[in-house]
């Protein structure tokens, strides 16, 4: 049988004139020990640009390192009237400009959902990092810099990876059920993105929990932040691990969210507008002598805590959080609507404006050729998703790794806009295939994986 192929209209747009703003900007990079900011050190680019129809939003929201490179994470959100609201996420090496997807959402969940989780988690194990979206999509980065994103499956993958307990991973896993509920495993993860749930080891808590931050105490002390279920809202309790569970013993903090980290007997923590800092007292397993390391908002911090950044009018203020100390300060008043922290030591990445356009009347065309294939890996169903900017002629076809051409996906004339192709690979053997697009004088490639 052939395999069935949807074209269809949802993402399509014929060209309209309507009013149209953008705001197009980079990143800076200063030195924590820099006196002052070099504008010439900048990388990347970002876009805001909205019309009567809708939005395009990017900005960078991660830096994650392998052992190759240093990536930086994008985020692209667009909400249009044909399109609805749909964020992909990609990995950018400013050294070889490459750009890979290691993620994607769409639209909305009606019902909540602890893992619901609108900008990526990276967690680093072995050899790379998973990137976390919970419910949406996970992926893996290598530290070859390849990436594998999981199939988006609502009831069964792994959600989420909460830390590290007698050197396996605690993971979630949807269960196969109406309300949220989660299957919770110890995982071997040394081989990702490969894991092995057959034979790990269940992992019960004695609340209805979903955990999100874990960190060892004692030899069965653990502190864990939780969403303890049916929505009793976030909190950090600590709890007693015996026996494969773990038993509760109290609530520390109430109401906060997922920023903060146990290091070396100390809890630091946001306590909104201040990043503040706990002593842990063994005698009665009580957080004491509560220190504000920074205070008054504006505030960022690296993924374990060991630096913040302060924004406050135009300058920018480094913190050594270890030793509580304020170590530099630097002017950023020639810095164009500043915003977006990035800490990656020993630079601090800003978002800066580098030029605005406001067109009154432009014809509705979308900015640039792009290519989007999701999920991926899929089975047996997976949607190509291409902008093109004016009408023209559009080929996309799918070889394997040979370069054999498997399918002739589509062939013809495209109007300006957004277009998708579902693809139903029923018939289609399990593996890596090429998909290729091509549009005038631009060409794109993504790898697929069919897994059945």
């Amino acid at each position: 049988m052939l395999t069935k192929i949807i074209l269809s209209l949802i993402f399509s747009s014929a060209i309209a004139f309507a009013q149209s703003s953008s705001i197009h900007g980079n990143l800076i990079r200063i030195p924590f020990e820099a006196s002052q900011i070099n504008p010439a050190d900048t990388m990347g680019s970002w876009i805001s640009y909205s019309d009567s129809n809708g939005y395009i939003n990017s900005d960078y929201i991660n830096i994650v390192h392998t052992t190759q490179s240093i990536l930086f994470e994008k985020s692209k959100e667009q909400d249009f009237t044909s399109l609805g609201l749909t964020t992909l996420l990609s990995l950018e090496n400013f050294v070889n400009a490459n750009s890979e997807s290691c993620g994607w959402w769409m639209g909305y969940y009606d019902v909540p959902e602890p893992y619901i989780i609108y900008r990526t988690v990276p967690f680093r194990v072995e050899n790379g990092y998973w990137l976390m979206n919970g419910v949406y999509n996970m992926s893996f980065l290598s530290d070859d810099d390849s990436i594998t994103v999981l199939p988006r499956n609502y009831y069964g993958d792994m959600l989420y990876i909460s830390g590290k307990i007698n050197n396996k991973y605690l993971a979630s896993f949807r269960k196969d059920s109406i309300g949220p509920a989660y299957d919770l495993y110890l995982l071997d993860l040394t081989n990702s993105p490969s894991f092995d749930t057959a034979n790990a080891e269940k992992i019960y808590f004695d609340i209805p929990a979903a955990p999100y931050n874990i960190y060892q105490i004692s030899s069965s002390l653990y502190i864990a932040g939780v969403d303890s279920l049916p929505y009793n809202g976030y909190g950090i309790y600590l709890f007693k691990f015996e026996n494969d569970t773990f038993h509760f013993i109290k609530k520390v903090f109430n109401a906060l969210d997922q920023s903060w980290i146990y290091r070396n007997g100390s809890l630091y923590i946001y306590e909104y507008p201040d990043l503040v800092k706990y002593e842990y007292n063994p005698s009665d397993t009580s957080f004491i002598n509560r220190t504000a390391i920074v205070s008054d908002g504006g505030i960022t911090t690296n993924d374990d805590f060991t630096f913040a950044v302060k924004h406050s009018g135009d300058s920018l203020f480094f913190y050594d959080v270890n030793n509580s100390q304020l170590v530099n300060t630097i002017d950023i008043s020639g810095l164009d609507h500043p915003h977006g922290i990035l800490i990656d030591s020993p630079y601090v990445y800003i978002h800066q404006t580098t030029y605005v356009t406001d067109i009154k009347e432009v014809p509705n065309r979308p900015l640039d050729y792009s290519l989007q294939v999701y999920p991926n890996p899929f089975n047996p169903v997976t949607n190509v998703v291409y902008t093109v900017p004016e009408r023209g002629m559009v080929e996309i076809r799918m070889y394997d790794m040979l370069g054999r051409e498997v399918r002739a996906i589509y062939r013809g004339e495209a109007e300006a806009g957004d277009h998708r192709i579902t693809i139903n690979g029923t018939d289609l053997s399990s593996g890596v295939y090429i998909i290729r697009f091509t549009a005038k004088n631009y060409s794109d490639t993504r790898k697929v994986l069919l897994l059945k």
